[in-house]
């Protein structure tokens, strides 16, 4: 009976990385074989694949109990320091650029609240604020509201427009910053799709290569 129940609750994984040798651990504790194989109570387990020259590789698998659950890895060559350098300087330009275009868009931004929202209601505000001074036996406090409700909304407006300007300009001040200060890449960011087919189906990993 025990043993029945040992076996519904046993979980089998397998890990196969695509490179052969790589050290697998489950849990923190070392798999020996590569392909690994081991019985885990049903759950999430942490599965790390490591390699020496190889990056690592840190998965969370989720495996039912009494089903077998197949975690093949792909594995890639660790960057030389050459090559970690050029993947900052393009995260950097990427970053510098994203920035500049926010900076672009929050300017227009506020433009666009302060005088192509803000002008008409100013405008209508006055014309307000005229009618009801010629009109002193028709200066209700519901009109009196009214001015005032549509000052504070022209009010909320400038606000606004003026928040974005800032976020804008520290966004740009930023960006500028990337593109002085932050190194610049040196060669041509391509993205390839590499795969590699394992027993029972295959993987694949989008790559970006400098």
């Amino acid at each position: 009976m025990l043993v029945a129940l040992a076996w519904i609750i046993a979980a089998p994984i397998v890990v196969e990385p695509s490179q052969p040798g790589a050290e697998v651990l489950i849990d923190g504790t070392l798999c020996p074989g590569s392909p690994c194989e081991r019985d885990v109570v049903p759950g999430l387990h942490e599965v790390i694949v490591r390699h020496v020259g190889f990056e690592q590789r840190r998965l969370t698998v989720e495996v039912e109990g009494g089903q077998q659950q197949t975690v093949r890895v792909l594995m890639f060559a660790a960057p030389t320091i050459d090559e970690a350098r050029e993947r900052t300087a393009w995260r950097s330009r990427v970053a510098a650029w994203t920035l500049l275009s926010g900076a672009a868009a929050l300017t227009i931004s506020g433009f666009v609240l302060r005088f192509g929202v803000g002008d008409p209601l100013t405008a209508a505000l006055q014309r307000d604020i005229a009618a009801y001074n010629a009109a002193p036996w028709d200066q209700t406090s519901a009109n009196a509201n009214a001015i005032n409700a549509r000052i504070e909304r022209l009010s909320a407006i400038d606000r606004a427009a003026i928040a974005s300007w800032a976020i804008a300009g520290a966004a740009a001040l930023s960006s500028v910053a990337l593109f002085v200060f932050a190194p610049s890449p040196k060669g041509k960011a391509t993205v390839s799709l590499a795969a590699a087919p394992g027993p029972g189906g295959g993987f694949a990993s989008l790559t970006l290569h400098h």
